[in-house]
């Protein structure tokens, strides 16, 4: 065999190897995710990834498929070099039938594991419904001023990994006591379903979509992300608060930091300050990083410090135990009898949530502090699956995300739906800003009147964000 046609025939017989593997590692790595929060991924900055992930992306995307497709070749040319001609034919016959099954079974896999019929359905479906560009439809540029008159609030707000509904029992004070709102579901959204998507959700009030990743290059390379964009960061900012977010994971992964730093935030801790911090934390080399009792032990360190500095700000707290698809059990969580299965770290966590809150409220620090508390996101697990299919992202409304809000006056409004977006507006409401038709960004303010009646817009509004939006881009361009 030539070397043209070795190097041809092996360059294909990887592909095909890499497109057979890559759904079942999809699956198997990081559960259910989206189209959008893959290619985000692709093309987004990887700096603070756990080595493990890494070593596991090159040995099962790369390595092994490599060391097939070298065994298949030196077989054929084995085969070729010593073997009657007959059986080099056979052979060869064998090997490209095997090729059409493995890029069938891939492509076929990957259409399952995606969901990409959904935006294949978004973007030929001829509905009236779908024709207007969504932005259009939806999205006001925030335009909110705080009342003088009132004194101005604390914010903090606490992303919780992957917090789903079910996991915060009935009677658990996150429940009793961080419920201005009753909320019948949390409808999960695109461009929402990962934790930097999340905050750019709740934050900014639109999705975190790849077509505006792609047009600016990936969120790092972007001098400012989202430049168009007004985010609540923006305007607390401009009203002299203190913003500062705290996370055990590296900050530069997926360019968080660099959106944080962009919109708002003075202060970014994560890994590395916390390592030189903390040095006797304890978390495995190969974890996101620090554990959840460091970083909520931090945050009650800076409140201290924010509540004695007489100056309103904005802390926002992410976790990290709970981070698909296994979590992490921490030393703090072993030596309180917890296991390593995911349900008890996840218990884990919420108890320590609970004791943070319960630390705010003893000390008197919610006297004049707003308090949200909520899932980042779902938990990402291939256990929401059968395999290759049954995404439960084919229907949302099957997930469901903690949200617990407390405002200082103890309000409570019954809430038929709501969205990442919404929480945007309704956080400035909460703090006495006076908000241009309740809305900022595509979400709007839960304590008008006209929210009711928001239900129905959520159950549509999946089909019509998988659409491209020409007025997205323009949020992202210089």
């Amino acid at each position: 065999m030539k070397k043209n046609y070795i190097f041809q025939l092996f360059t294909i017989v990887f592909f095909s190897a890499f497109i057979f593997k890559l759904p079942r590692f999809i699956e198997n790595n990081f559960g259910d995710i989206s189209l959008e929060q893959l290619i985000y991924h692709v093309f987004a900055e990887h700096d603070g990834m756990p080595r493990a992930l890494v070593i596991n992306i090159v040995n099962k995307l790369i390595f092994l498929p490599f060391l097939f497709s070298t065994l298949i070749i030196f077989t054929l040319w084995c085969i070729h070099r010593f073997l009657p001609y007959i059986y080099f034919k056979f052979s060869k016959a064998v090997l490209i039938f095997a090729i059409i099954y493995a890029q069938i079974f891939g492509f076929v896999a990957i259409y399952y594991v995606l969901n990409i019929d959904t935006y294949l359905q978004a973007n030929f479906h001829t509905s009236k419904n779908l024709t207007t560009d969504w932005m259009k439809q939806f999205y006001q540029q925030p335009a909110a001023h705080h009342k003088k008159s009132v004194p101005q609030k604390n914010l903090i707000v606490i992303y919780v990994e992957s917090l789903e509904n079910f996991r915060v029992n009935s009677d658990s004070i996150l429940r009793k006591d961080l419920n201005s709102f009753n909320i019948k579901h949390f409808s999960i959204q695109p461009g929402t379903q990962w934790t930097l998507a999340g905050i750019v959700a709740s934050q900014c009030g639109v999705p975190l979509l790849p077509v505006g990743l792609i047009a600016s290059h990936g969120l790092m390379e972007t001098k400012k992300p989202l430049k168009n964009a007004i985010c609540l960061g923006d305007i607390l900012m401009q009203s002299g608060y203190y913003n500062e977010f705290i996370g055990g994971a590296d900050p530069e992964f997926s360019g968080k930091g660099n959106f944080l730093k962009k919109h708002g935030f003075y202060q970014i801790t994560g890994k590395p300050y916390l390592d030189k911090l903390y040095p006797k934390s304890k978390y495995p080399s190969d974890w996101w990083g620090h554990s959840d009792e460091t970083v909520l032990n931090h945050a009650k360190q800076r409140v201290i410090e924010l509540n004695a500095a007489k100056k309103p700000f904005f802390l926002n707290i992410l976790t990290l135990d709970t981070h698909a698809n296994t979590g992490h059990l921490s030393e703090y969580c072993k030596k309180l009898a917890y296991t390593d299965s995911v349900d008890q770290i996840f218990q884990c966590t919420v108890l320590q949530i609970e004791g943070f809150y319960n630390w705010l409220d003893q000390n008197n620090y919610l006297d004049n502090t707003v308090l949200v508390i909520m899932g980042d996101h779902p938990f990402m697990s291939k256990d929401y699956r059968g395999k290759f299919g049954g995404s439960k992202f084919r229907d949302l409304s099957q997930k469901d995300i903690f949200f617990g809000m407390k405002l200082p006056d103890n309000r409570v409004i019954k809430i038929e739906s709501m969205t990442h977006f919404d929480i945007y507006p309704t956080v400035l409401s909460s703090l006495d800003y006076q908000i241009e038709n309740d809305g900022a960004g595509i979400g709007k303010n839960m304590f008008s009147k006209e929210f009711q009646n928001m239900s129905n817009i959520h159950s549509k509004l999946p089909n019509q964000l998988r659409r491209s939006s020409p007025d997205y881009l323009e949020l992202w361009r210089d």
